[in-house]
Parts: structure tokens; sequence; C-alpha cells
């Protein structure tokens, strides 16, 4: 650790040592980091995204921890936050660094009437974290929003990705582990402000009516199978409710985790592996998790 203080010390005032990261996660769960990392530019970022390469320590990036669980453990390299938020809006173009809210985003945008992220409503992390898992729920997912992004390669280079170079799919993309996001381009459209905050209300009172979203959970735990919900397999399974530890099946939505005070990531992870037994046995059908695990 002492290396690594000394690696660090150029960014002493921006990176931390065995930081907690249940500080860090919605679900308030995870051990320690070897070094946790916050930088504000995208001139630092690449000065330490190229000193990890360099000295060759695992990488992790991190949005905002909202569909994240991290082992009771820790991580055992360096977790990187970037905290870079500029934005340009250029008619219907909006240029976004990746650690802009998603929330803060949804409303700028609504409110200088430009339409299409009003779908993402109540999804929370930051622009690279949707990016990068391609978030989205039933009204749409962010891909279908994006222009190109630039980034940082797997050689520390900024890079310009458009979109057909990039594959997405369900709450997945090819750039989740592989590359750093520095900023999207979003293609959207003029609308009217006020007809797309009565979209955003309905969205959120439709969530707010099924989803417990004053728990610490990571959202929907588990990908929904082709045709097929997975709270309503969970329900089915008689697991609404059920609880290992501090880790319970939420009763207001069965495909919600939520730490009820005291879970670790054991606990979690224990439940998990129940659902996909109880599910498989009685559904055939085996539950993948949307959650990222580190």
């Amino acid at each position: 650790m002492s290396d690594l203080r000394q690696l660090f010390e150029p960014y002493r005032d921006i990176a931390r040592f065995d930081e907690p990261m249940s500080k860090h996660t919605y679900f308030g769960i995870g051990g320690p980091a070897k070094v946790f990392i916050a930088p504000r530019d995208i001139e630092k970022l690449t000065e330490i995204y190229a000193l990890c390469k360099e000295n060759s320590l695992p990488v992790f990036t991190l949005g905002n921890g909202s569909n994240l669980l991290v082992k009771d453990e820790g991580v055992d390299g360096v977790v990187i936050k970037p905290e870079i938020t500029g934005i340009t809006i250029s008619g219907t173009n909006v240029e976004v660094e990746s650690g802009y809210p998603l929330s803060q985003l949804i409303m700028k945008c609504g409110n200088e009437g430009l339409g299409g992220l009003e779908v993402l409503a109540g999804i929370p992390g930051t622009v690279g974290g949707a990016v990068a898992m391609n978030a989205g729920g039933e009204h749409g997912a962010i891909s279908d929003l994006i222009a190109s992004i630039i980034c940082l390669n797997r050689f520390g280079e900024e890079s310009l990705m458009v979109k057909s170079a990039i594959t997405f799919g369900y709450r997945a993309s090819s750039l989740k582990g592989k590359v750093i996001i520095l900023s999207v381009n979003l293609k959207l459209r003029k609308d009217f402000p006020t007809d797309l905050k009565n979209r955003v209300d309905d969205i959120m009172k439709g969530k707010s009516a099924s989803q417990p979203l004053s728990d610490k959970s990571a959202g929907c735990f588990f990908k929904n199978p082709p045709e097929k919900h997975a709270g309503e397999l969970i329900h089915k399974a008689g697991l609404r409710g059920y609880s290992i530890g501090g880790a319970k099946i939420s009763d207001k939505h069965a495909n919600f985790i939520v730490n009820t005070g005291n879970a670790t990531a054991k606990d979690v992870l224990s439940l998990m592996a129940h659902v996909q037994d109880k599910v498989r046995d009685m559904h055939n059908i085996i539950l993948e998790p949307e959650v990222e695990i580190w």
C-alpha cells in the first residue's frame, strides 16, 4: 500500500486508500477499494488511466454505483470515478460528459424542449454508466439516442466511436469494461417542455407506485427473460418478502433485492443464488443478474 500511496502522491487531493465502497453504492454494501480516485477533468482522468496502465493496475470505472454490488472482500485495484460534467447543447445535439447525473440531464433537456431522454425517467446513475449498460426500460433505451461517444481506449488513447461501431444489447454494450467513456453525443428531438414534464411525471408516478424507490437497492436485480418478467417469475416462486441475513426480496416488487440495513454482499449473493434455483426449478428459466458484480 505504501507503494500505491507513493505512486498516487501527485493526486493526493483526489485519491483515497482502502476506501469503503459501501459509501459509493446505492446498495450501501461493499468492501474497500485499494485506491479510489475521482478526477474532475479529462486531462487528469487520462493521466491517471495511463499511470494505471503503465503499472499494470486493474481499473474499475464507477458511475454513481446505482447498478452495482461490490463484494465484501472489496476491490483489488483502482476505482476511477469520473466527476466530469461538462455539457454543450447545439440545436438538438447534446454533448455531455460521462459524470453528468442522468436525472439532471433529463430535467435540463426537458426544460430546453429537447425530447427523447424522458423515457429514462427514474433511472439513477451517470450518463457514462447509463451508456455502458445501455440503461432503459419499457419506454426505450439510451442507445436509441446515441450518435457517438468519445472514450479512452485500451491503449489509453482518446478515441471517437460512432454508434455503428458499438454493439448495444439488453442492458449491455460492447463498451462495458473495455473503455472509459469521456463524453456522449446525443441526438434528441424538439418537443414542448410541458409535454416532456408530463411524461416524466407519469413515468415517475408509475415507478413510485410499483417500485421500492426509497429502499437501498441496485434497481431491478435480474434481467427479464425473453417475453417474461423476472419479477413475476420470482413472485410465482413464492419468494416475495423472502430474506437471507439483511438482504430481502422487496414486498413491493419481486425483482428488487433490498438492503434492510445490515446486509452484506454475501447475503445478497446467497439470496440471488436461492432465487435462481427456485425460478429454474419452477419455470425452467435461468435468471441472469442485471446488476454488475465486482
